[in-house]
């Protein structure tokens, strides 16, 4: 499903609009994480994948779950067919623990830049490059969209335009994998399992870790 040019624009629009509204130390392997606050968020998505199981999109049940989480992004319901990933980070977010950490977006690409300028920033998530850090529960793995050929470097743009992401969620790590949560995957909000080596995310679509760093 394609998102028009337009939402995309709304979406940078409320992401800019967001920084004046809202108030992360740098990450580092095994630290950079507030575990409470992390555990907050991962509990919000875990819950959100439980409620969606056995449904998608285009039922009438889904409807009002798609229409709270582009709420939470500050920006109009756009209708079913517009991609709704960035929107579902936003809402599991805003429904945590720490709901000011991120500056809400219908699209990753502005919440993650948001976040490369926030590291060092206590309370805010930070954008890591995968081998820098290792992941924890609450993280948000950004990946490059097939085609888009998205790098770390896009993040470091303030002022670029849209590039098509994915957002998921941590929501639990075990010595060789993690699970997941990911919005709008099948038309559906899906937990999955991803690998990682010692901590580190071994898969090479994911351009960037958000951790959300710790308040001292």
């Amino acid at each position: 499903m394609k998102a028009t040019p337009l939402h995309w624009a709304l979406g940078g629009l409320a992401a800019l609009l967001g920084l004046g509204l809202m108030s992360g130390s740098r990450g580092s392997r095994g630290g950079g994480l507030s575990s409470s606050a992390g555990a907050s968020v991962a509990s919000v998505a875990s819950q959100a994948a439980r409620l969606w199981q056995g449904l998608v999109e285009s039922m009438p049940q889904a409807l009002p779950l798609i229409k709270d989480y582009w709420a939470a992004a500050g920006l109009p319901f756009p209708g079913v067919g517009e991609p709704w990933s960035g929107a579902f980070v936003s809402w599991v977010v805003r429904q945590s623990s720490t709901p000011n950490a991120i500056t809400p977006s219908g699209a990753h690409v502005y919440y993650a830049r948001q976040a490369y300028l926030d590291r060092g920033r206590p309370g805010r998530y930070g954008a890591f490059r995968p081998e820098e850090v290792q992941v924890e529960p609450g993280d948000i793995l950004i990946r490059s969209r097939a085609g888009a050929g998205a790098k770390f470097s896009d993040l470091q743009q303030s002022g670029g335009g849209f590039i098509p992401m994915h957002g998921d969620i941590v929501t639990s790590v075990g010595p060789m994998d993690m699970k997941v949560v990911g919005g709008n995957v099948d038309d559906s909000v899906k937990e999955r399992m991803m690998a990682h080596a010692g901590g580190v995310v071994s898969d090479p679509g994911v351009i960037a870790v958000l951790k959300l760093q710790r308040s001292v």
